[in-house]
């Protein structure tokens, strides 16, 4: 099928059949999704959700496969030694540095330093100083 039977098939409220997926562009994807957003606004008076798209499986599958596009854009632009972690909503990885012994994450996106609360490094504190 070419991308134009797609969207013809997205403006009546139909994803794709999962086996286009993969041959179409990001713009198609996004306006394929744009069009379904649209004609569910017009049937239900709102806009969908994470979830309507979600409870749908060919709505589904085009938006993850729009998701893993962008990915795949975003590490092909990936600058060498960058941290290494992907952010979705932007769609591009982590601006800062890699940092040394941080498996190629940033200080803040490095998975073996977690995210320790302030509040329990300080009740593990002892004071030598009395």
């Amino acid at each position: 099928r070419s991308a134009s039977s797609v969207v013809v098939m997205a403006t009546d409220a139909a994803p794709p059949a999962t086996d286009v997926l993969p041959s179409l562009s990001l713009e198609e994807l996004r306006d394929v999704l744009k069009r379904l957003d649209d004609a569910y606004e017009l049937k239900h008076g709102a806009k969908s959700c994470r979830a309507i798209i979600a409870s749908d499986p060919r709505w589904e599958a085009a938006y993850r496969r729009l998701k893993a596009s962008e990915a795949s854009v975003a590490a092909e632009a990936r600058v060498a030694g960058g941290c290494a972690k992907y952010i979705p909503r932007r769609r591009r990885y982590c601006a800062s540095r890699a940092a040394d012994g941080c498996d190629g994450y940033c200080s803040l996106h490095a998975p073996a330093l977690g995210d320790v609360p302030v509040a329990a490094a300080a009740a593990t504190a002892t004071d030598d100083d009395d």
